[in-house]
């Protein structure tokens, strides 16, 4: 009887665990850009074959007076669905001269930071930014990675510059929220910025 329970206890333990799937970044974005559901077995999304690591470092770049860093990095968590997940999080900085205009590089909200999801087999990554106070709506911006890889790495594709633009979502922001209406936004709408690697 016991070895009869053992068996089942190693059979169930066997079956828990194929049922459990890992996407890698790319099939999960096959997924989502092909609008495809995920397998209800799906409880990890992980980038396993690296993508997001050439568009991690500190990267900085000017337009009209103001200078933009953005500080990307590559983010793990859980949630209710997942067990694990990674994406990539972006906090920035904006400058004019010596006076701070925004500057989320300490923020623990996530709210305020940004999330990246590179397109598949591309060097570009979309992301959004929303504001807490969501009185300047959302806006979505892209990265992309500008050029052929540095000559001579050895731990994969290493860029040194990168644009990054900006374009308003429609019909995000919510009046009950803003009684003193919509706050601009700190990103330009619509121009490229270029960004170099820090």
């Amino acid at each position: 009887m016991r070895y009869n329970f053992l068996i089942v206890l190693i059979f169930l333990s066997f079956f828990k665990m194929n049922a459990q799937q890992t996407l890698s970044v790319e099939e999960y974005h096959d997924y989502v850009y092909n609008h495809r559901d995920l397998p209800s077995t799906v409880t990890r999304i992980i980038d396993s074959n690296n993508t997001f690591d050439k568009f991690i470092g500190s990267w900085g770049g000017s337009l009209n007076g103001l200078d933009y860093y953005f500080y990307v990095s590559k983010f793990s968590d859980s949630d209710d669905i997942y067990d694990e997940y990674e994406s990539l999080e972006v906090r920035y900085l904006i400058t004019q001269g010596s006076t701070i205009i925004a500057d989320t590089r300490q923020e623990l909200s996530l709210e305020t930071s940004m999330f990246l999801f590179t397109m598949p087999n591309t060097q570009t990554a979309h992301f959004s930014v929303i504001d807490e106070d969501r009185c300047n709506g959302e806006m979505i911006g892209a990265f992309h990675l500008v050029g052929s890889p540095s000559s001579g790495s050895v731990l994969g594709e290493v860029f040194n510059e990168m644009q990054v633009a900006f374009s308003e979502v429609p019909g995000f922001f919510v009046e009950n929220w803003c009684p003193n209406g919509p706050t601009p936004n700190q990103f330009p709408k619509d121009v490229i910025i270029t960004l170099t690697k820090q």
